[in-house]
């Protein structure tokens, strides 16, 4: 996950790279193709600054390889690094900032389709741990 939040600077320092536990992420996708739920790895962009997602921003990422924004990912990496646990992450994508509009999809039948599937990849997981 990129680091643009403000937690993450208190628990390491700035260059440390955030990334998800191999285990879990493994689990998740071993979880995700027993359920033949189609899925994306990829790097991640956290930002808490709410609505700052400029285009030059996300095109420079999107060339980087970033696949998804979000405001939670690299806080939770690294205070989990921090405190010597486990974490990972899966994501039901919902709004979408790759065309020429924002396409907001939160809340809507599809995003709601995904939250169900990622809840039951969870307890998938959980349960095979």
């Amino acid at each position: 996950a990129i680091r643009e939040e403000g937690t993450s600077h208190h628990y390491a320092p700035s260059d440390d790279e955030d990334v998800p536990s191999p285990r879990l992420r493994d689990a998740i996708e071993r979880a995700l193709r027993e359920r033949g739920v189609a899925y994306a790895t990829g790097a991640s962009w956290t930002t808490d600054a709410v609505y700052r997602e400029h285009r030059g921003k996300i095109d420079r990422y999107r060339a980087a390889g970033v696949i998804t924004v979000e405001m939670e990912l690299s806080a939770l990496f690294t205070v989990a690094a921090f405190r010597g646990v486990e974490c990972a992450a899966l994501l039901a994508i919902s709004d979408e900032l790759h065309g020429d509009a924002w396409d907001l999809g939160f809340g809507g039948e599809a995003f709601e389709r995904a939250m169900g599937r990622a809840g039951m990849i969870a307890l998938d997981v959980a349960r095979g741990l």
